[in-house]
């Protein structure tokens, strides 16, 4: 079966269509494409690397949203990976580079993507791309709180 190019890159490469842990496999891809760009981090500042993709991710996550649904037939479709990318992108704003900080980073926004806190459940249900990627924007804002806090209280 031919993919076209809005399947291939709304399923994180392919990750998506996977029967365990799509959501998951597809936060790998997105921090995969964030530890890659952590070779640029001295010229502009990685926060600057990360935001860039973050609002990439984002956009494009609106912007194919819709067609997903009408694709895969499902609102929020788990095949559809591109809001787990932007809502990393916002767990990793502002912390330090090191494993362990971006490891912290990444368990929490999939805690927070999976138990759907208030009031990340009802912001899913909003219609097309919004409702998709909200929902991973305010999980990763949760996420990169939590660890703002961890670090103030850390120094």
């Amino acid at each position: 079966m031919k993919k076209s190019i809005l399947q291939i890159i709304s399923t994180g490469l392919g990750v998506g269509y996977s029967p365990v842990l799509p959501g998951t496999l597809g936060t790998l891809v997105g921090l995969g494409i964030f530890l890659s760009l952590s070779c640029f981090q001295e010229a502009p500042p990685l926060v600057i690397w990360i935001s860039g993709a973050t609002i990439i991710f984002t956009g494009l996550s609106l912007l194919t949203g819709r067609w997903a649904e009408s694709h895969f037939k499902k609102k929020d479709p788990p095949q559809f990976v591109l809001d787990e990318m932007a809502g990393l992108g916002c767990a990793l704003l502002l912390i330090p580079f090191t494993w362990t900080w971006w490891l912290a980073a990444f368990c929490l926004f999939r805690f927070f993507d999976i138990v759907k806190p208030f009031p990340i459940g009802k912001i899913q249900k909003y219609p097309g791309g919004w409702g998709i990627v909200l929902d991973d924007i305010l999980a990763g804002i949760y996420a990169n709180l939590i660890l703002q806090v961890v670090k103030i209280l850390s120094v």
